[in-house]
């Protein structure tokens, strides 16, 4: 396995909706280049963990540094503009307006650490060819699968550090399915480092490197995706995974 540097080291995170915890002393790393693919049923406290990540909840304990520095107590703008930039499952996007106008409002996270604008633009529409024949289209007119690459689209005109995928395949068909575990495939050619929260098994082990699954809000196992694979069969992962 490749040697990576840390960018990502949480440990001993609780955190919650008021007085119902969630995430439950929870420490993992990630490292720079690497893809890390999260499993869990529903309720496991996997957006729970994303939303702490990306400064939409605070933590009630623990520590999250990101190259070094804390995230803690950082809103939800200032942890993007650091370059940690999450994709929601429910995509935030912006109906009314067209599918460019969305893009360009993801380049507003990249200030001051990044160049931005035609250049940015002209490789997401490279990465996402079916959007550039939809470039002046309303969002809201466009199929599930068309806007989640616009979310995806968006993400990377922020020009991503650390990028956050919450159930990137969610609700789409086989067909926009296999689209996004290929986008994810190049992405990680490209070298990006990802948290991929995800359900689909195949795109899972189709880009990480690690696997870590997660059960009443904590971690219960992190290994590689290769040891993954040979401990588990499908049926067997299955089980584990939605035990």
């Amino acid at each position: 396995m490749a040697t990576y540097e840390n960018i990502l080291s949480i440990k001993g995170l609780d955190a919650g909706y008021g007085e119902n915890p969630v995430n439950r002393g929870i420490s993992f790393s990630v490292q720079s280049a690497e893809v890390v693919g999260l499993l869990g049923a529903n309720g496991a406290g996997k957006t729970t963990l994303l939303n702490v990540i990306s400064g939409f909840i605070k933590p009630t304990a623990g520590s999250i540094l990101f190259e070094q520095a804390s995230l803690i107590g950082r809103r939800p703008d200032q942890v993007a503009g650091l370059g940690v930039i999450q994709v929601s499952q429910f995509m935030d996007l912006f109906l009314d307006m067209s599918v460019e106008d969305n893009l360009r409002l993801g380049a507003t996270c990249a200030r001051g650490r990044a160049e931005t604008g035609r250049g940015a633009l002209d490789a997401v529409f490279k990465s996402f060819p079916r959007l550039a024949e939809r470039r002046s289209q309303k969002v809201g007119t466009l199929s599930g699968g068309e806007r989640r690459m616009v979310a995806i689209g968006r993400s990377m005109m922020g020009q991503p550090k650390l990028l956050l995928l919450d159930e990137p395949s969610g609700g789409l068909s086989p067909q926009f399915v296999a689209e996004i575990g290929s986008i994810c495939s190049r992405l990680k050619e490209q070298g990006a480092t990802m948290l991929i929260v995800e359900q689909n098994f195949d795109l899972v082990f189709k880009v990480a490197d690690r696997i870590m699954v997660m059960r009443e809000g904590e971690i219960v196992y992190d290994d590689t995706a290769v040891a993954t694979r040979e401990n588990f069969n499908d049926h067997e992962l299955a089980r584990f995974v939605y035990l």
